[in-house]
């Protein structure tokens, strides 16, 4: 059942509890509602947070739901940490929790909108999530989730108040797991992102304070970086720029204090949050409050109600929905700069722990809402614990392989959405899963460091494939079903037998994370792309051997071979095509027209036709003899992350950052359908093998999979 469904949602009026009177809905997410209501005696304004009936009898949801309420409730007192009043059950069994109401919106909307803070008003906010941190590391509590959209604002959008501790952990038990990654990519400290076993303490969310501070003091993220393995070989690289160096105009205690707080280890950091607000204060002390912000204060203020309103002064629709409206509207072209891919982060959170959801996410529309004549939202394939990047069709159509960051994979039944197996062993989230050849098999590559091969029938573990010392971002099987290529943060290339999972060869020579591979049609050869690299390298897939280094002029960002195994297409971020000839791997020529980075560029089935797209929101059809524009295909509103063919190639399908899908006729070059609903940026979009059904998968939700009419 789709959670977002008109039933599931309490309309205006609606009386919780026997004292709550709902009035209006502030958000939505894959765990809950959200909803301001006024008690009906105390004439007060409250936010209950509702989890969704489908997780009613989850055990892990449900201690997630306790653990928020216990560990606030350790914290009451603490002035800079929104408020639980109760947590109960309603008659009709309905678990709620009762919190407090702050209409001010949150910090990560206050920096989308103004681009950066000044440096006063910056430092007051990060003082007060000290404060906040403080009480929390004292009570031995570590958050795991602070970042700017779990900073909430009140009337007097000076207050800050640290909310979300529903991944909260105590400190002598927050060990590294699966679930421990929930924290969101780009604030989460290395640490969160290691294999199991190791220990986090508070210092870990000084981490994400830091990484606050750097952004709202800048406008930028620390690290540049367009996607999550851009940001993991980032951290692992070096400290990022100092803001003093970006030229942003603060004391150089301050920006030494940002710089160290994003030490890599954990035992550079500053000792405690106690020591970071001394440092924080001495700054505040020293700079001319030239502009308005809160006078120096050396102790935290006492708790400040902001829900004791009268219930004729409930905020405007405008007021309420403010930063929610700002998130529906289509979001503009992620610049190629640092800041870019993590704009979506700070909006709704990344992490699969749920991040503020609760108080910034705008409405999903319901599947009547689509549009479209020429399309109807069949179902969603939902049981992830977390983000689903990767799904694909079986080859017979039968079946959905799905992967994420809960470091689970499935398969489902494609017609039913019902699970057929369940894989599970790895230790971290997982980066690729493609089915053998034959459909009997899946490969999975995993965060762990480690692939495995798994029985698609039953999701048994086969075999584990050992050897590579970081993450591996990609695995993928030969044409004959005989062999694996593994590619990884370590910069290595591995050649697997899947018959029994031994290494049959080490490939050395890319200086950067490995992360696509791909066999050749024949299964001789190899072509591997890595991250920040200008060259993509062809294997021999029969010795482990290099055949050649092609020279793609500028970043390589894909590198496909055609069906017919003639030809191989590069792109990137020179903004060019090229294709090549697979057996003089020689340059045969460039399709040039991108006025962006390019992000997708594969071959039709005929091998005749190579579909591009890319930064530029356009995706492109060109002759790949003639090496000439077919057609441009314009319609979305922000960059284009994939664009592919139909089996047949009669239709290609394209997913963009602006939360949509758009179906095209290749003879024609016009839309077919557009596939909206996902309320976050999409990662990919493919076809069923008969070409009736479209699978899409986001950075939050779950895969949807599309039925088109009269295809």
């Amino acid at each position: 059942m789709n959670p977002f469904e008109a039933h599931e949602i309490w309309p205006p009026g609606t009386v919780v509890d026997r004292k709550y009177i709902v009035r209006s809905t502030l958000g939505r997410g894959g765990f809950g509602t959200v909803y301001l209501v006024n008690h009906r005696v105390l004439d007060q304004h409250y936010v209950i947070k509702r989890l969704h009936s489908q997780f009613a009898e989850n055990k892990q949801f449900i201690d997630r739901f306790v653990k928020e309420a216990q560990a606030v409730a350790k914290l009451k007192g603490c002035p800079q940490v929104v408020e639980v009043f109760d947590m109960t059950q309603t008659e009709d069994s309905q678990l709620i929790l009762v919190m407090e109401y702050m209409p001010g919106g949150d910090l990560a909307g206050l920096i989308e909108r103004h681009g950066r803070i000044n440096v006063w008003d910056a430092l007051s906010y990060a003082r007060q999530i000290g404060w906040a941190l403080r009480a929390a590391h004292t009570a031995g509590l570590v958050h795991r989730d602070v970042k700017p959209s779990n900073v909430l604002l009140g009337v007097d959008p000076k207050i800050a108040k640290l909310t979300d501790f529903g991944i909260v952990t105590e400190r002598d038990s927050a060990r590294t797991t699966s679930i421990v990654r929930s924290g969101s990519e780009g604030f989460s400290a290395p640490e969160q992102w290691e294999l199991a076993g190791k220990y986090m303490d508070g210092r870990t969310d000084l981490y994400a304070l830091g990484v606050t501070m750097y952004l709202m003091l800048s406008g930028d993220m620390p690290y540049p970086q367009r996607d999550l393995h851009d940001w993991l070989t980032a951290v692992r690289t070096g400290p990022p720029p100092s803001l003093r160096g970006l030229g942003v105009q603060i004391p150089e205690e301050l920006d030494a204090l940002v710089i160290q707080l994003l030490e890599t280890e954990r035992s550079k950091r500053p000792a405690d949050a106690n020591a970071v607000i001394t440092r924080i204060e001495d700054c505040l002390a020293r700079w001319p409050n030239s502009e308005s912000g809160p006078k120096p204060n050396p102790q935290p203020p006492k708790r400040v109600d902001t829900v004791r309103e009268s219930p004729l002064k409930i905020p405007s629709q405008q007021q309420q929905y403010q930063y929610p409206q700002l998130l529906a509207q289509p979001q503009p072209q992620p610049k190629p700069t640092r800041r870019g891919w993590w704009v979506a982060l700070l909006a709704g959170g990344a992490g699969a722990g749920g991040a503020a959801w609760w108080f910034t996410r705008p409405p999903a529309p319901s599947p009547v809402e689509i549009p479209s004549p020429a399309v109807e939202l069949v179902r969603e394939i939902s049981g992830h614990l977390g983000p689903v990047r990767i799904a694909r069709f079986s080859s017979d159509g039968e079946r959905i392989l799905t992967a994420g960051a809960d470091s689970t994979a499935g398969i489902w039944d494609a017609v039913t959405g019902k699970l057929i197996a369940k894989m599970t062993g790895h230790d971290a989230p997982l980066y690729a899963a493609n089915y053998s050849p034959n459909g009997q098999h899946v490969v999975t590559a995993s965060g762990d460091s480690t692939a495995r091969i798994w029985d698609a029938s039953t999701g048994h573990s086969l075999f584990t494939l050992k050897g590579h010392t970081d993450r591996v971002y990609d695995a993928a099987y030969s044409p004959d079903g005989l062999q694996i290529a593994t590619v990884s943060l370590d910069t290595t290339v591995r050649l697997w037998s899947a018959l029994n999972g031994r290494l049959l060869y080490t490939m050395v020579g890319h200086t950067n994370p490995v992360y696509k591979a791909q066999f050749s049609p024949d299964g001789l050869r190899v072509v591997t792309t890595a991250l920040k690299t200008q060259t993509v390298r062809v294997w021999d897939a029969t010795t482990g051997s290099l055949i050649k280094r092609l020279e793609n002029g500028g970043v390589a960002r894909e590198a496909k071979f055609s069906p017919d195994g003639q030809k191989i297409v590069t792109a990137g971020e020179d903004k060019i095509v090229r294709t090549w000839n697979t057996s003089t791997l020689e340059l045969i020529g460039t399709l040039e027209g991108h006025t962006g980075i390019v992000t997708s560029a594969e071959f039709s089935s005929d091998s005749r036709r190579i579909v591009s797209a890319g930064y530029d929101k356009t995706a492109r059809l060109w002759n790949a003899a003639k090496r000439s524009a077919i057609y441009e295909m314009a319609g979305h509103d922000a960059l284009i992350v994939k664009a592919r063919f139909s089996y047949n190639s009669q239709r290609i399908v394209t997913a963009s950052y602006d939360k949509t899908a758009v179906v095209w006729n290749t003879a024609t070059g016009l839309v077919i359908a557009r596939l909206l609903g996902h309320t976050s940026e999409l990662w990919d979009a493919s076809f069923s093998p008969d070409g009736q059904h479209v699978l899409t998968t986001a950075l939050h939700g779950s895969p949807r999979v599309w039925k088109l009419r009269h295809v």
